[in-house]
């Protein structure tokens, strides 16, 4: 088992890291009024100043822990609406 996976900052720089693959170049932001065990973040282009990427809502740290990279891919991209 691996004491980390549901570490916040892990799941962070997961979701972090597979943005930026889906978007090269984007700014995340993490909304800093969450709990520690609750993930909401927006992504946006810097270029156009365009919001690729809003998450539905509040997502506990160990939904996102229990998810693939792939299935997480895929939930990045159905946040887009589209757009990736």
């Amino acid at each position: 088992m691996n004491p980390k996976k549901d570490d916040f900052l892990v799941q962070q720089e997961r979701l972090a890291r597979l943005a930026k693959k889906l978007a090269p170049g984007c700014e995340i932001h993490f909304d800093p009024d969450r709990v520690p065990t609750f993930v909401r973040m927006r992504v946006d282009d810097p270029s156009t100043g365009a919001i690729l990427i809003v998450s539905s809502g509040d997502w506990h740290v160990s939904e996102i822990a229990d998810k693939s990279d792939n299935e997480i891919t895929q939930l990045l991209k159905s946040w887009s609406g589209g757009k990736l």
